[in-house]
């Protein structure tokens, strides 16, 4: 069974930023709305039996300011059509709580080690 990285604190802090008019920095980062050890719990189920043999991989998305996830996308290796498919068929139904910035509501992109 694949390990999955998802120490909120660690995951998030370094890998979340916000996507709107060049803002590095969030003051709240985006949630999944069911919390960490779901997320954790979903996507272990999730790529348990898959038979793509995904390893070693990072998945990069955008939390959408309404929650939904957008540009699913997979980083620092190349993956088939069919497995990229496969990863996007996981992550796109997520619902997260999106990142705030000075009481704003922005756009942030969330990297997931997947191991």
């Amino acid at each position: 069974m694949k390990k999955i990285i998802c120490s909120l604190f660690l995951l998030l802090t370094v890998s979340s930023y916000a996507q709107d008019k060049n803002i590095t920095t969030v003051d709240q980062t985006a949630q999944y709305s069911q919390g960490p050890s779901a997320l954790e719990t979903y996507l272990a189920k999730s790529f348990e039996n898959e038979h793509f043999n995904l390893k070693n991989i990072h998945v990069g998305f955008i939390v959408e300011k309404d929650g939904r996830i957008s540009n699913v996308e997979v980083l620092k290796t190349t993956v088939s059509k069919e497995a990229l498919d496969f990863i996007k068929s996981i992550f796109n139904p997520m619902k997260w709580t999106p990142a705030v910035k000075n009481n704003i509501v922005v756009r942030s992109k969330i990297i997931i080690p997947i191991l």
